[in-house]
């Protein structure tokens, strides 16, 4: 299973995916900068947490068609922002624990 996390930085590295980041940290499998081409293909997930409220509109839209064009057919894009809460019906007292689950879901390798 080929699972890649964008923007993952030096804090939140995580075990059995493809870390990646446009800066170069200790434990990064790869710096990338995800606007541009990307390497992988056949990926199975696509994960990154507070990543894409950083990149300029351009690069956005640049990083979607990467992600998408490196996804196999199901493959899953799964994208957090800060923001979440006002834009779903997500409860805001809830959402820490929502966002806790996920990521335990994630991490287990699923």
């Amino acid at each position: 299973m080929k699972k890649v996390h964008v923007g993952s930085g030096p804090h939140n590295l995580m075990e059995g995916w493809i870390n990646v980041d446009i800066r170069p940290f200790k434990g990064l499998d790869r710096v990338l900068d995800v606007t541009r081409e990307w390497p992988f293909a056949e990926v199975d997930y696509v994960y990154g947490e507070h990543f894409i409220e950083h990149l300029p509109l351009e690069g956005a839209i640049a990083f979607l068609a990467n992600a998408g064009a490196s996804l196999k057919r199901g493959g899953v894009l799964r994208l957090t922002t800060p923001n979440l809460a006002e834009e779903t019906s997500i409860p805001p007292n809830m959402m820490d624990l929502f966002t806790d689950q996920f990521l335990k879901y994630v991490k287990s390798g699923h």
